[in-house]
């Protein structure tokens, strides 16, 4: 199964623009290459391609490897309040209160991960 993740952010049970400039806040500091709606991450362990980097309809982090990039998907989730959709998985938050904010379909299968570590765990990834 892939380890690709969405972040995305909902209001009233549909889609919401994501806090873009949240996002750039906490992840600019390791992006190395970057063009419109796309950056390349490295972490000191690895990285990913962040697609939809600077638009607001959301974020997918391909090609992930290491540990520290999982540390920051769950801080970009924590600041944007949006939830994460890893390919194939349920949803997962970091905020319950980000649950009710979902369709309701995705409500009951929706999990919580507040760290990376956690995050690894729920994804399989060793």
């Amino acid at each position: 199964m892939s380890n690709d993740v969405f972040i995305q952010a909902y209001a009233g049970g549909s889609p919401a623009p994501i806090r873009v400039q949240a996002i750039v806040a906490v992840a600019q500091p390791f992006v190395i290459e970057e063009s419109p709606g796309f950056a390349l991450i490295q972490t000191q362990d690895g990285g990913a391609d962040f697609l939809g980097y600077g638009d607001d309809s959301g974020l997918a982090v391909v090609g992930a490897s290491g540990r520290e990039i999982w540390d920051l998907v769950v801080a970009i989730t924590q600041v944007t309040g949006a939830a994460i959709l890893p390919a194939g998985r349920p949803p997962l938050v970091v905020d319950l209160a980000t649950i009710q904010e979902m369709p309701e379909e995705m409500r009951a299968s929706a999990g919580l991960v507040t760290t990376g570590e956690e995050l690894m765990g729920i994804l399989g990834i060793a």
